[in-house]
């Protein structure tokens, strides 16, 4: 059995669409009673993470200028964040899309468009919860 989050979740979520990043954030707010930060580009994510540590970064993997790749590679080598949760979020849904991200260091892939139980099931086993309680929520 699972039981509810001791400390408030923290969360970024790190989108360069608007709509997408508030929709997740909703989504975390929601399921997980998640505090959630939002950055809409891989340049604001690394200024908002020299000053926090969130317990669970959720990136996109297409965005201008720095993608979800390059900016997991700069969160890697942040001390504080080396062993952090970073969670793709992406339109590229190939079975190699998802076998890269994983190799590339993120603890799960979600793959747009996703349901609610998608980003339920994948982010629970992350947080040490049984994705088949409602514990958390």
């Amino acid at each position: 059995m699972s039981e509810p989050l001791q400390q408030p979740l923290t969360v970024l979520v790190v989108d360069d669409i608007v709509s997408n990043a508030k929709l997740l954030a909703l989504i975390m707010e929601n399921m997980f009673k998640a505090q959630v930060s939002i950055a809409y580009s891989g340049k604001v994510a690394l200024n908002l993470l020299s000053t926090s540590t969130p317990r669970l970064l959720m990136i996109d993997i297409n965005m201008p200028n720095m993608d979800g790749y390059k900016l997991l590679e700069e969160i890697r080598a942040m001390p504080a964040l080396a062993n952090s949760l970073v969670v793709a979020v992406s339109a590229n849904a190939l079975p190699e899309d998802v076998a890269r991200g994983l190799q590339a260091g993120f603890a799960a892939y979600i793959t747009k468009p996703y349901e609610f139980d998608d980003v339920w099931q994948t982010v629970c086993p992350l947080l040490g919860l049984d994705p088949n309680t409602r514990a958390a929520r």
